[in-house]
């Protein structure tokens, strides 16, 4: 994880934050308090029992010196609406520390990933509340941002828009309650994904956010954008690019032994072989979860989600190579896999219809 200063309009220099090592969890889940003196972040459960595959929230303290280099306490503490029966992902802290957002799949939500808020008084954060429908869709809410007027930013694939993942605005209507989310826009919105907006909180005509619009290996670009008063985008500009030409927030799938395994998030457990159904059984339309696009051909390789094999089923679709698994009768059972892709790291899951071999239109 790094981290750039951002003075008279310039970013400055990439800089590791944590001074001795870097920092070992994924770096698209992770906020900080005004002050920079506390951290949330986002990894597997440090105490993981037998068939424990959720995403837990932690918190850690952060020691500044006076060379300006950073050291995390290793001390970290788990919040107590974490479950194994669940996930709970991508916090995001409120300016004034009293609230925090994040997304989570816990039962009683409005669809796969929810957006909730807990309330920290005396030193104990509450139990999570849902945001609501208005908010939350049947598909999937995260990436929150909270600025410090207490307005909400965040990306969604079940509201109308433009792409995959679109970011959306919610004013805020009083402590607590959100109005009707608002597209962000084609200024800002691409037709493929938009995701982890945020504003400085120094400058709020200054946002940031990413997008793989650029790369068809689906590598995410930080993108700088400036803004008006009221949410109009006056220039858009892509931020300065590393010495490996990209910073990457989510990393690409990379393939061994024909198994794409993405361990920036969890390891898996033991494999399952799920056979697929037969020719004869299959149904005229089925549908898939599609994780993954490349310019060129992977070959066969497998796929283990939850503790189970899928084999990778590739289609050619407007130019390029793309992969898929399962294989489904019913749409809801097809986006409960795409639920689980997404926790374990394949944000760009989504479902698709398919006659034979053949893509038809997405559900």
């Amino acid at each position: 994880m790094y981290y750039s200063p951002f003075k008279d309009n310039k970013i400055g220099k990439q800089i590791y934050f944590l001074r001795t090592e870097p920092f070992p969890y994924p770096a698209e889940a992770v906020s900080f308090t005004a002050d920079y003196s506390k951290m949330f972040f986002t990894q597997e459960s440090v105490f993981r029992e037998p068939g424990d595959n959720t995403i837990r929230i932690y918190e850690a303290e952060i020691s500044v010196r006076n060379d300006g280099k950073t050291d995390l306490k290793r001390t970290y503490r788990e919040f107590p609406f974490n479950s194994k029966m669940y996930s709970c992902v991508q916090p995001a802290v409120s300016p004034d520390e009293k609230f925090l957002i994040f997304a989570s799949d816990m039962p009683g939500g409005h669809g796969g990933l929810d957006l909730y808020y807990s309330i920290y008084e005396n030193g104990i954060w509450g139990d999570p509340i849902n945001l609501g429908k208005d908010i939350n869709s049947n598909l999937d809410e995260s990436s929150s941002f909270i600025d410090n007027n207490g307005n909400l930013f965040f990306s969604s694939n079940g509201h109308e828009g433009l792409g995959k993942y679109d970011i959306y605005f919610a004013k805020l209507i009083k402590p607590f309650v959100w109005g009707k989310p608002k597209n962000m826009g084609p200024q800002l919105n691409s037709e493929k994904n938009d995701v982890a907006f945020v504003l400085s909180r120094i400058d709020e005509t200054q946002g940031f956010f990413a997008s793989d619009r650029n790369d068809s290996e689906k590598k995410y670009q930080i993108f700088r954008v400036k803004m008006s008063d009221d949410i109009d985008f006056l220039s858009q500009d892509q931020a300065p690019e590393s010495e490996s030409q990209t910073q990457t927030l989510i990393d690409t799938l990379k393939t061994s032994d024909k198994t794409i395994d993405k361990a920036k998030i969890e390891e898996t457990g033991q494999s399952v072989i799920v056979q697929a159904e037969s020719e004869q059984t299959k149904p005229e339309i089925i549908f898939r979860v599609q994780f993954k696009t490349s310019a060129k051909s992977l070959g066969s390789f497998n796929i283990v989600i939850d503790g189970k094999e899928y084999k990778a089923f590739e289609y050619v679709y407007k130019g390029a190579y793309r992969y898929t698994i399962g294989e489904f009768e019913k749409l809801e059972d097809a986006r409960l896999l795409d639920q689980s892709c997404k926790l374990k790291g394949y944000s760009d899951a989504f479902v698709a219809a398919f006659k034979g071999s053949e893509r038809i239109l997405d559900p």
